[in-house]
C-alpha cells in the first residue's frame, strides 16, 4: 500500500531482495529479473520467488526500481497561467480539460501524470519525472529556461516561436479568430471593443494581434483594453458598462468570464443581446455555453492539446518523429451574436447567468 512502512524481519531489519533470494533458493539477480520481466525465468522458480515475497511481505522500492530501469514512467505537467485560474474554476475549464485528457492519455500508455508545483520564476525539479509538459508558457519564461538548463525533455503547449521545436503543440489562434470574426454580421459598421487578459502568453498576444489585423484591413473602429483576469465577472462588467456607454455595440473578450460581465453590463444598461449588443469570447467554457443567451466562443481544443502533448513527449523520449500539425480552434456559434445560426439547444433568453466574480 502506498505510504505503508517497509516489511521487517523478526529482528526488526528491513526485508531486502537478498532475503527473498535466500528463502527462494535463488540469486538476488534472479529475483530482480523475475520482478522486472527483463529475462525469462522458469515457472517453478517464479512461483518460489512469489511464495518467498508473500511470506516475507517484501515490496520493491518503486524509486529504486525506476532508477534501475532508467525510467519512472511519470510525466510532469507544469501549468503556467496564473490569472486565468483566479475566481471560478468553471471559467478555466480549458485547463481542467487539458489536465484530464493528458492524465487519461498518459494512463493509456502505461504512464502517470504529476502536477508539478511552480512559481512565477521556477518549478520543482525534485520530482522523479522523465519529462515535462509546460502548458501556455510566458514569453521569455524563466521556468522553461530552468528546464532547458537542466537538460530536461520538454514539450510546450502553445509556446512562442522561439520556444518551438518539432515536438511542441501549437494552436492556430489566428485561424480561429478570423473564422469567428468572419461569421459576425455587418462587422465593418459596428463600433467594437476588445477586452483581453494581461498575462504575457501566446493566446493573449495572438488573439489581440489577429483581431487588430482584421480590423485594420477593414478600416473598422476597434477599442482595445487589457484587464487582469482576476477581476472576474464583476470587474469586466464595470469596465464594459463604460465601453457600451461610449458607443461600443460589439464586445469581444478573451476570457469567457469577461463575456458574462459583458452580458450583465448590456442588460443593466437596458440593451438586448444580441439585437443591440453582441458578445463573443476567444475561449469557451461551461459558463459561456450555459449563459443566457449562450455566448459565441472560440474553442481552443484544450483536450486535444493535452492528448497530443503526451503523445509528443513520449515520442521525444523514444526518439520517434512527430508530424508537427497545428491544432485548429473551432467556433461555437450561440445566441449572443447575429449572423451565424446558433448551435442546437443553445439558450437564447435573458438575463445573463450569474457566476462568482
Amino acid at each position: 500500500m502506498a505510504g505503508s512502512s517497509p516489511a521487517r524481519d523478526r529482528l526488526g531489519r528491513q526485508v531486502t531482495i537478498k532475503d527473498v533470494a535466500a528463502l527462494a533458493g535463488v540469486s538476488p539477480a534472479t529475483v530482480s529479473h523475475s520482478l522486472s520481466g527483463r529475462r525469462k525465468i522458469s515457472e517453478s522458480t517464479t512461483q518460489r520467488i512469489r511464495e518467498a515475497i508473500d511470506a516475507l511481505g517484501y515490496a520493491a522500492d518503486p524509486v529504486a526500481t525506476a532508477l534501475r530501469r532508467g525510467s519512472t514512467r511519470l510525466i510532469g505537467l507544469v501549468l503556467r497561467p496564473r490569472d486565468a485560474v483566479q475566481g471560478s474554476l468553471q471559467g478555466a475549464a480549458g485547463f481542467l480539460e487539458l489536465m484530464g485528457t493528458a492524465a487519461i492519455a498518459s494512463l493509456e500508455q502505461g504512464w502517470g501524470l504529476v502536477h508539478v508545483p511552480n512559481t512565477a520564476s521556477e518549478c520543482d525539479l525534485s520530482l522523479p519525472v522523465d519529462g515535462y509538459i509546460v502548458a501556455h508558457p510566458f514569453r521569455d519564461d524563466p521556468v522553461l529556461a530552468q528546464l532547458h538548463r537542466a537538460r530536461k525533455p520538454v514539450v510546450t503547449i502553445d509556446g512562442f516561436d522561439d520556444q518551438d521545436d518539432q515536438y511542441d503543440v501549437r494552436i492556430d489562434h489566428a485561424h480561429g479568430v478570423r473564422e469567428l470574426l468572419g461569421g459576425l454580421d455587418h462587422r465593418a459598421h459596428t463600433h467594437t471593443a476588445l477586452v483581453t487578459g494581461t498575462e504575457p502568453n501566446r493566446w493573449n498576444e495572438e488573439v489581440k494581434k489577429s483581431v487588430i489585423e482584421v480590423f485594420h484591413e477593414e478600416g473598422s473602429q476597434l477599442d482595445v483594453i487589457s484587464l487582469y483576469e482576476g477581476e472576474g465577472v464583476q470587474g469586466a462588467r464595470k469596465l464594459i458598462e463604460g465601453l457600451i456607454h461610449d458607443g461600443a455595440r460589439r464586445i469581444l473578450v478573451g476570457p469567457s468570464r469577461f463575456a458574462l460581465g459583458a452580458l450583465d453590463a448590456s442588460h443593466s444598461l437596458g440593451f438586448a443581446v444580441p439585437e443591440e449588443v453582441e458578445v463573443a469570447a476567444f475561449t469557451d467554457s461551461p459558463l459561456a455555453a450555459h449563459a443566457q443567451p449562450g455566448i459565441t466562443a472560440m474553442d481552443v481544443q484544450a483536450a486535444e492539446a493535452g492528448k497530443r502533448a503526451v503523445e509528443n513527449l513520449l515520442g521525444q523520449l523514444s526518439g520517434s518523429a512527430n508530424e508537427g500539425r497545428k491544432i485548429v480552434p473551432a467556433v461555437r456559434w450561440r445566441g449572443s451574436t447575429r449572423g451565424q445560426v446558433p448551435e442546437p439547444g443553445s439558450p437564447t433568453t435573458k438575463p445573463a447567468l450569474r457566476a462568482p466574480a
